[in-house]
């Protein structure tokens, strides 16, 4: 009886989970260090940020807000953030999906088109 009451009081607390701040996609470059992604903090709560190891967490992790700065390899990556609360209870991921682009030194003279 006892670990039924626990998984409602864990329901209840999740439901007060609030859900991230954050837009569906981000586009940078390689090597691009942002210190833009959040989500609603929650007093009481923690939040676990994960780059899937295509990026490194300079500050943040623990917190509400997170500094990241991204891997030297172009490509669509993936950003979670997963809230614990004061009581435990762990929230579903917040997914941004992330598109790290490349970044060309050429000195020639190049014509770019528009789309």
């Amino acid at each position: 009886m006892q670990r039924i009451t626990y998984h409602i009081i864990c329901l209840l607390a999740l439901l007060g989970i609030s859900f991230p701040a954050i837009a569906q996609t981000d586009t940078l470059c390689v090597n691009a260090t942002t210190n833009n992604y959040f989500v609603i903090n929650t007093a009481g709560s923690s939040y676990f940020w994960d780059t899937q190891g295509n990026g490194a967490i300079n500050s943040g992790q623990g917190a509400a807000n997170a500094n990241i700065t991204w891997t030297q390899t172009p490509g669509t990556y993936l950003l979670s953030v997963t809230e614990t609360n004061q009581d435990g209870c762990e929230g579903l991921p917040q997914e941004l999906t992330i598109v790290v682009l490349p970044v060309y030194n050429d000195t020639t003279d190049v014509t770019l088109c528009e789309n």
